[in-house]
Formats: C-alpha cells, structure tokens, sequence
C-alpha cells in the first residue's frame, strides 16, 4: 500500500480546489410602488386601470387591475426617472377593446446608482438609491381617483421584494371601481 498517504492529500485537493460561489438566486433589481388610502393609511386595491410608461424605455408596465403594488426597473444610467400613469376603467375600452386612459400623472424618481458584485463568477447588478420624488398629478375633476401625495418608504433599491414607494390615493369618490359618472 504505497498510496495510502496519497489518499488524504487528494482529499484536501478535492475539497479546497472547489470553491462554493453563492451568487444570488434573484438577480434581478426592481423598485415597488404601492397603493395607499390617504384617508386610512390602508393598503387598497386600484379600483381602475393603469398603466406605466417610462419616458426613455416605453411601456413598463401594462393595465394593472385590483393590485395593491406593482414592481418597475429602474434606469441603470440616468439620475431620474420619469413615470406616465396612466388611468382609466375597465369598461372603457375604443372599438378595438383597447383601454382608453382617461388621465396621465407624471412621476418622477430621482436616485443615484451604483455598481454591486457577489463575487467575481456572478453577474454585476446595479443598485440604486432614491434619493427624492416629484408628482404632477391631475385634478380631482378630471378623475376622481387622484394622488394625494408620494412617501419613500426604502430608498434602497436591491435584491430585496419590498416596499420602496407608496402612493396616497383620494378614493373618497371611487367604489368598486366605477365613478360618478358612471364610467
């Protein structure tokens, strides 16, 4: 048994010339916004429909419906990001049963972005900090579902599913998704 001591040795080569990477599993970076009750501070479901565009990337999300939140990418390059929501009902729809958005308020999301490594053998992210928001919303008028007002919950935007925005709706004139005017 001349090789009785090479056993161990092989080993030791075998176990330390593997190395364990742990990249993370969800790779994907993306920002939450959720939908608040101004008048209750409670979570609402959006009683009409919206839609988001982004003013460099297109449409990023498409006719939401009954949601409490929705999750958005957020630029890799600019300091900001500039938002179109897009409102209207379910039941509005032109002759091609597209929705036809009532209103457009605009949102913009300004952060700062950084580079993020796990390890040399995993893909780069980029993560971001917010670092402010500006709402140009429309008037209760026009559509009686109106933001009252946007809250930075977790400026940090990472790996994590969590609540980074909260939008506070007026739904004082809103029930069951329909309006006043019977829309």
């Amino acid at each position: 048994m001349k090789f009785k001591h090479l056993f161990p040795i092989i080993g030791l080569f075998a176990t330390t010339a593997c190395t364990s990477i742990d990249c993370s599993l969800d790779s994907v970076v993306v920002w939450t916004l959720t939908f608040y009750d101004s008048a209750t501070d409670s979570p609402i479901k959006l009683p009409c429909i919206l839609s988001v565009d982004a003013e460099r990337a297109g449409t990023l999300y498409n006719q939401a419906y009954n949601v409490s939140s929705i999750a958005l990418p957020m630029s890799h390059t600019a300091d900001a990001d500039t938002l179109y929501l897009k409102w209207g009902y379910q039941n509005k729809a032109d002759a091609n049963g597209n929705v036809v958005y009532e209103v457009t308020d605009k949102l913009v999301v300004a952060h700062e972005n950084y580079g993020h490594f796990d390890a040399m053998d995993c893909p780069a992210a980029v993560f971001h900090t917010i670092t402010g928001t500006h709402l140009e919303g429309h008037p209760f008028a026009e559509f009686p579902f109106t933001i009252d007002s946007v809250s930075i919950i977790r400026p940090q935007v990472d790996y994590q599913d969590v609540e980074n925005i909260r939008l506070y709706f007026n739904t004082s004139a809103v029930s069951d998704g329909s309006n006043s005017n019977g829309k």
